[in-house]
């Protein structure tokens, strides 16, 4: 079971292993909140990843090198073996970290934010259904406004 906490990631060091759509998606999220972002991908499929601004890219293979440096770790590419060891070696070394291809194998969810000057929101389905978080904050949205 999740504990729902907001953490502080500014200028902390937080990696990104992946370099498809939903990588650009967790990298988009996490860029909002200036942490030091690493992306490590073979490739860089989705071209908008080189656009994001103050990220470093690797473009090599992921093996494994350094993990411990970093805050957060989102293993987002599209090898669930991959990303499956990434969540236990995170798991096993109290690193936070978010697996793409699992609903279980993680530490830390991304969830649905809403934000203004006088609210931050997260909603979370419990990691089974992200449009359903979507929804529901888009309708607390229309109620804050």
């Amino acid at each position: 079971m999740f504990f729902p906490v907001c953490i502080d990631i500014e200028n902390k060091k937080c990696l990104v292993v992946g370099g498809g759509k939903i990588a650009y998606k967790k990298i988009k999220t996490l860029s909002r909140y200036n942490p030091d972002i690493t992306v490590i991908a073979e490739e860089i499929k989705e071209e908008k990843i080189k656009e994001i601004e103050n990220i470093n890219i690797i473009e090599k293979r992921f093996s494994g090198e350094n993990l411990k440096e970093y805050m957060l770790v989102v293993a987002a590419t599209d090898n669930k073996e991959l990303n499956e060891k990434i969540a236990e070696f995170c798991i096993n070394n109290n690193i936070l970290v978010n697996n793409i291809t699992s609903k279980e194998n993680m530490n830390a969810r991304f969830g649905a934010i809403l934000e203004n000057e006088d609210y931050q929101i997260l909603v979370s389905s419990h990691g089974k259904n992200c449009k359903n978080s979507k929804n529901l904050r888009d309708k607390i949205k229309n109620i804050i406004k």
